[in-house]
């Protein structure tokens, strides 16, 4: 759509006794408005990997998942020939 926002990391918003209360849609975004608007806001946008990135690293998980499997392999061989 063309709108420029950013991904809040949940873990990086500052938390109060106030959070305890039961949860109001107002009243947490209310709560969120300050805490990023704040100039000493300690937010941190969340970083959004592109698709390309994100099937690198699938290729990289599946690779150290063979790499593993592998290894598992050869130690079972290993135990059947010297069993």
């Amino acid at each position: 759509m063309g709108i420029d926002c950013d991904i809040i990391a949940v873990t990086s918003m500052p938390r109060s006794t106030e959070g305890k209360r039961p949860e109001d849609d107002r009243r947490d975004a209310q709560s969120l408005l300050e805490a990023v608007t704040a100039p000493s806001s300690k937010c941190k946008a969340a970083h959004m990997p592109s698709e390309e990135s994100e099937a690198a690293r699938d290729l990289c998980r599946a690779y150290y998942d063979m790499v593993l499997a592998t290894k598992r392999l050869k130690t079972r061989f290993s135990a059947i020939v010297s069993a």
